[in-house]
């Protein structure tokens, strides 16, 4: 609400747009809103769609205001100077003043009778219309007036606000296949959830923590916070002490030699029963008690040196062994190559991991959906884009893939292949100049460094024809010089393929009949199979109907994403081929060229 009275006419009209959308869901500012919205219209403050965005605002939901009538005056005062779209709005909000406020009728006629002689056609066929419902005949039978409050001021629910990705539900929610609106090579939908709950003991994971009793010497004294961890100090210090006891009691008497023997077996059993269940042992730790077996006749000299070596093999770090049941990170790593090869190989060509692979059974069964799938039939040879004799001898060829482009779906991408049959090299091949009207757009090509004499390399244009058959118009630069080209499409190569079920192809043709359908009747046609080849060469699109009397295909705009589909009718005189789409020059195009297509 603050952002209205900014003083960039930009964020006003960013501003009145949201404010529109909030309370047309039925927040509890609308009157707020509404007194602020007057306030800004009276100050002229707003651009055209703005104020037009305004007046709907202030009709819409304060014509029992009074303000509004202030509004109507002080814009009726310069009708003539506003934009289309403002006219539109006021005479929307004269309409709704006349049934709310009659008082202002002598004001809302004034407003009917200059819109009348508007130079926009639009203006004065919206006035041919409201006229009769603010000033009727007399001596007429006031019917209209009768339902004039129903038609223009109902109770209107709250709009149901509709996610983007409502059409593709059948996909992962947060996945790449949900982003693109296709599925994605190596895309694998979850398991559906299953009926019956699964017991508790099996969703939870064995315990990793090793119970293991730790058995320390008598004259063991407590370690510090700095000191070595247990699993290798207590090993290497019993170890240590059966060594050193082992070399103290060499020099004793043979009788006592028997009893200390057998003390020192038994600490050996418990050290290695510690290290084995720790799963930290190590062969220098073995070594050593055996070494303090064997050095019982011994002279204390040597048993010392032993105990230095020792104590030098156990601080070097040793490699610890994996644990009963897990695997070494060594044994992770070799299982790569297994799983690397188990996953879909991504293919680098143009479309890449956007192209969806053929069409089969639906994902998570759902198969009223609409996929995106792959273009049935392509070019095998390209068409001249460029003469050699126009350039002194570098030509180029280009070739429709029916793909969307890598930068955006909603270009298409085109192959474009250059080959230079001059005896010298060719160097910096690129897009130099282009000529772009309205939302139409050029994804150049990688620039080509340098072609041999005889050699041919190629790029990948993406080109948005904004879903217009209009020449695209640019020019490419080479050591040669710049030459000019242009690409007209055939409406057929703007679209993209689709499929569906046949329920819900009817259902959408049923949307999109009247105006945006156009039919063309066609000679005798063959067998369903060359009625298919035809269509597939002409346009873009899938089979959702291949065989019988009655056959359905569909497609997708790259530009708009707007739905065509089409249908041929076979019969035995003849055929009639009819386009859908809400593009009524991209219907009609289509029939026409479908149907010249059959008639060969």
């Amino acid at each position: 609400m603050h952002l209205l009275s900014s003083k960039d006419e930009w964020v006003v009209c960013e501003a009145v747009v949201v404010v529109k959308r909030v309370v047309g869901g039925g927040a509890s500012s609308a009157r707020a809103a509404v007194s602020r919205a007057a306030k800004l219209l009276r100050s002229d403050r707003l651009a055209a769609s703005a104020r037009a965005a305004a007046v709907w605002l202030v009709a819409e939901h304060g014509a029992h205001h009074p303000r509004a009538a202030a509004v109507l005056a002080h814009m009726a005062a310069t009708f003539p100077d506003q934009d289309e779209l403002v006219k539109l709005q006021l005479l929307s909000l004269a309409v709704k003043l006349s049934i709310t406020q009659p008082d202002t009728l002598a004001m809302c006629s004034y407003v009917i009778s200059m819109a009348r002689y508007d130079a926009s056609y639009d203006v004065r066929d919206r006035t041919r219309l409201l006229r009769r419902f603010v000033d009727p005949k007399p001596g007429t039978v006031q019917h209209l007036r009768r339902y004039t409050t129903t038609i223009f001021c109902p109770d209107k629910p709250k709009p149901t606000i509709e996610s983007s990705f409502k059409d593709r539900q059948q996909f992962t929610v947060g996945s790449l296949s949900q982003y693109i609106g296709s599925a994605a090579t190596g895309y694998r939908p979850l398991p559906a959830a299953p009926r019956v709950a699964v017991a508790s003991a099996l969703r939870e994971t064995a315990p990793t923590a090793q119970t293991a009793t730790q058995t320390n010497d008598d004259g063991q004294k407590n370690k510090s916070f700095y000191s070595e961890p247990d699993s290798e100090g207590s090993g290497s210090g019993s170890s240590s002490t059966t060594s050193s006891s082992g070399s103290e009691e060499s020099s004793d008497e043979e009788e006592s030699n028997k009893e200390e023997n057998e003390k020192r077996a038994e600490k050996t059993i418990k050290a290695n029963n510690y290290r084995s269940s720790n799963s930290g042992t190590s062969d220098s730790d073995s070594d050593s008690s055996e070494s303090s077996d064997s050095s019982d006749a011994s002279s204390s000299e040597s048993s010392d040196e032993e105990a230095k070596g020792n104590a030098e093999k156990e601080s070097e770090p040793e490699p610890v062994a994996p644990r009963g049941g897990e695997k070494s990170n060594l044994e992770l790593l070799l299982e790569l190559d297994e799983v690397a090869s188990s996953l879909p190989t991504m293919t680098p060509t143009c479309g890449g991991f956007l192209s969806p692979p053929t069409p089969g059974a639906p994902l998570n069964g759902q198969g009223d959906s609409i996929t995106p799938v792959g273009p049935s039939a392509v070019a095998t040879s390209g068409v001249e884009l460029m003469s050699r004799v126009v350039c002194s001898g570098l030509g180029a060829t280009r070739r429709w893939t029916r793909s969307p482009h890598l930068f955006s779906q909603r270009m298409c991408a085109l192959e474009v292949t250059f080959t230079n049959t001059t005896a010298s090299d060719v160097t910096n091949i690129r897009v130099n100049k282009k000529t772009l009207t309205g939302s139409r757009a050029i994804h150049e090509f990688a620039a080509i460094p340098s072609l041999a004499p005889g050699a041919s390399a190629g790029g990948t244009l993406g080109v948005d024809f904004a879903d217009s058959i209009q020449p695209i118009e640019f020019t490419i630069i080479s050591s040669l010089g710049e030459v000019p080209v242009s690409i007209t499409p055939s409406v057929g190569e703007l679209m993209r393929a689709v499929t569906m079920s046949e329920a819900r192809w009817d259902a959408e043709q049923k949307k999109l009949r009247g105006m945006t359908e156009c039919d063309k009747k066609t000679g005798k046609l063959a067998e369903d199979s060359a009625i298919c080849k035809r269509v597939f060469e002409t346009a873009n699109v899938a089979a959702v109907t291949a065989t019988g009397s009655f056959l359905r295909f569909a497609g997708r705009l790259m530009s708009s994403q707007e739905l065509v589909l089409v249908s041929v009718r076979v019969a035995a005189d003849g055929g009639i081929v009819a386009a859908n789409c809400a593009n009524v020059a991209v219907a009609s195009l289509l029939a026409s060229e479908v149907a010249s297509a059959l008639a060969c």
